[in-house]
């Protein structure tokens, strides 16, 4: 199966698919960026479809396979924190 480029999602997609990667729900990642659950879970569905997911699971593992979000130990130890 071929990836699609991450120059297909914003900034701002990328990083509300890490949060969610490390285990973040919409409304905490809406939390902690200042915005509406409902955006986060617009964010994530743009994602999807971007990607061709079958869901969430698999638009983290289509990111994690492609590069695209990378789970860096000092990242998860500062969201801890929350």
């Amino acid at each position: 199966m071929t990836y699609h480029s991450s120059f297909s999602l914003t900034l701002r997609e990328h990083e509300i698919v890490e949060l969610s990667a490390l285990g973040f729900s919409a409304k905490e990642i809406a939390q902690k960026l200042a915005i509406a659950p409902r955006t986060v879970e617009r964010h994530l569905e743009n994602c999807r479809l971007k990607l061709h997911a079958r869901n969430r699971t698999h638009l983290v593992a289509i990111c994690l396979a492609g590069g695209m979000v990378h789970m860096k130990m000092a990242n998860m130890e500062a969201l801890v924190s929350l």
